[in-house]
């Protein structure tokens, strides 16, 4: 036996006591809980995959129109407690006009826009109107497919005016998501 009066392995190192075992393993699960609970926190602040229509206020913005040309940005702002993100283009459809094709628009990068709380981003919408009355079609909205984990949408009234309709100009262009909020006519 040491002189210390503790008790030791064969190899001559001291044999933990139970108290100090038991201090032992409460600091290792304390420690435990503490990185689980900090994990937990801060993964209800990283954005989901995709922002569902019930994180979202989504706005459809007027651009300034010339020459024919019309445009509007649709824009998403995140509400309070939401973190999400948006990739690529979000998927519309035009309601009550169904002479109209829906393309994207030529030229720009998808890329990944994080949302947090009252941030926006915003996507364009670029169509012409110069047909004659009997080639145009006025759609009574926009319905936006958010792309969260839940299939929904959302229907903006369409205040626009008509779009042409006709066999060679029929289109609405979708851009791409952008950060920012939508600049306003």
């Amino acid at each position: 036996m040491p002189l210390s009066g503790k008790s030791t392995t064969d190899t001559g190192r001291p044999i933990m006591s139970k108290k100090n075992a038991g201090f032992a393993v409460a600091a290792v699960l304390g420690a435990a809980l503490t990185t689980v609970s900090l994990s937990t926190g801060a993964a209800s602040a990283m954005p989901s995959e995709g922002c569902d229509a019930s994180q979202l206020t989504t706005t459809i913005v007027p651009g300034s129109p010339g020459a024919g040309q019309r445009y509007a940005e649709i824009q998403f702002t995140a509400k309070d407690g939401q973190y999400c993100q948006l990739k690529g283009s979000v998927p519309v459809t035009l309601d009550g006009a169904p002479g109209i094709t829906i393309e994207p628009e030529a030229g720009q990068p998808d890329q990944v826009v994080h949302l947090r709380p009252g941030t926006s981003a915003h996507q364009s919408l670029h169509w012409s109107a110069i047909e004659a009355r009997g080639d145009q079609a006025t759609p009574s909205g926009v319905t936006v497919h958010t792309p969260g984990t839940q299939a929904q949408t959302v229907t903006l009234p369409w205040q626009f005016g008509e779009l042409d309709a006709s066999a060679e100009a029929h289109t609405l262009n979708v851009g791409t998501v952008q950060e920012g909020p939508a600049d306003a006519a």
